[in-house]
């Protein structure tokens, strides 16, 4: 749905996540097949120019930053961006809640915890 929805946007994956969605075997087990969907979409995208693949921390443009962020997924990606007050955080799926955050509190859905925490 994504790429129909944004047809000039490129896509930016951590090759880690990229690769456990569209080729590990782990990711459907029943426990992970829920995010089939997410899937098919983002495999729609290989071979094109729109999808890119990350490994760790990058730079996407100017003020963008990709961060690798694993533990509620094997690759999750969250993103810094400068704003004029500083630096803004995205975490994704690592954190709900800012309150999460500043407390210290986990959510319930981990490929690895002990990752989630230092991400």
């Amino acid at each position: 749905m994504f790429p129909a929805a944004f047809p000039k946007a490129n896509f930016y994956f951590q090759k880690r996540e990229y690769d456990f969605w569209t080729i590990s075997s782990f990711s459907k087990r029943p426990q992970f097949n829920r995010e089939e969907v997410a899937a098919k979409a983002t495999a729609g995208l290989e071979g094109t120019d729109r999808l890119v693949l990350i490994c760790g921390d990058q730079k996407i443009m100017p003020g963008i930053m990709v961060l690798l962020a694993p533990g509620h997924t094997p690759g999750l990606r969250a993103v810094a961006g400068n704003t004029a007050k500083g630096t803004a955080f995205v975490p994704s799926d690592l954190s709900p809640i800012h309150r999460a955050l500043r407390e210290d509190l986990s959510g319930s859905v981990y490929t690895d915890l002990i990752s989630s925490l230092a991400s």
